[in-house]
């Protein structure tokens, strides 16, 4: 099963991939795509609807929110990570803390 994890948009460069041809690639071959798209947010078009990443990567004080603050979108409950540190039910045991 493929995996497949890669940058919208390089913070070094700037180059913005093809994210929907890369997808397709992905899908054909049945494996599973990662999305960080924590430079490309706010910049760049991104719908999470159009259902080629499995896995979006986002950080919130590239878009004027706090710093430390994250988000993994998944698709669906295709495969979970394991955290670090169990949490409570508000996470469905993923995040621990407050």
């Amino acid at each position: 099963l493929p995996l497949v994890a890669i940058h919208a948009a390089n913070n070094e460069t700037g180059v913005i991939q093809p994210i929907h041809r890369i997808a397709g690639i992905v899908k054909a071959a049945g494996g599973i795509l990662i999305v960080d798209a924590v430079q490309a947010a706010g910049r760049v078009p991104i719908d999470l609807s159009a259902g080629y990443a499995d896995y979006l990567i986002l950080s919130s004080h590239k878009i004027g929110g706090p710093k430390g603050v994250g988000a993994i979108v998944a698709a669906s409950d295709l495969m979970m990570p394991k955290p670090l540190i169990n949490g409570g039910g508000q996470e469905k045991g993923h995040r621990g803390g407050t």
